[in-house]
């Protein structure tokens, strides 16, 4: 069995997606907390780990430092990200093994509503996955289906078959539905 871990580094988003799920009531965790969690994980049966949040580019103890730890560990590093802040050379960094990304909607003006963070967003997350793709680096991409978008879930599908069928090292695609509860639950 596939054991994988989560770390919710913090609650601080730069995103107000409309159906976020993710709590706030919790603190932000340190770096030396982090560390020994996963040391404690390398030691036991989990060998692979996501690092979010919120979202785990605003962490102020740097996650690309936390993803080499993990990975001297010899952990399988994710990060599930907004890709909002993504540093300049992220498809070419060594200690993410796989990027977990939103995409939402095929119509970029439902995927911008839904994710809350500006018009161009669609746009984006296209951009990124292009140069994940020419770095030859896996990535994972995530949807939340809504009221909103279930109507162009086949439009997406065919979005991400096309993006496979091109050669993106496309790991997998993951489809949720969360329960109206949380940050945008009303």
């Amino acid at each position: 069995m596939k054991q994988i871990a989560s770390l919710f580094l913090l609650p601080d988003c730069n995103a107000s997606c409309a159906f976020c799920a993710a709590e706030r009531g919790f603190s932000t965790m340190s770096f030396a907390q982090a560390e020994r969690l996963l040391d404690e994980l390398a030691r036991g049966t989990i060998r692979n780990v996501v690092l979010g949040g919120g979202e785990p580019f605003l962490w102020p103890h740097d996650v690309l430092r936390l993803a080499a730890h993990a990975h001297q560990r010899g952990l399988l590093v994710q990060v599930c990200t907004n890709g909002l802040v993504l540093p300049k050379d992220f498809a070419e960094t060594p200690f993410v093994d796989r990027y977990i990304l939103p995409l939402e909607s095929a119509d970029p003006a439902i995927h911008d509503r839904l994710r809350g963070a500006g018009a161009g967003h669609h746009a984006w997350m296209l951009d990124r996955l292009a140069l994940l793709t020419q770095a030859r680096r896996s990535f994972t991409l995530s949807t939340v289906v809504t009221a909103r978008n279930v109507a162009g879930i086949a439009d997406l599908a065919r979005l991400v078959d096309g993006l496979a069928q091109s050669g993106a090292p496309l790991h997998a695609w993951h489809l949720y539905r969360f329960l109206p509860v949380g940050r945008g639950g009303a």
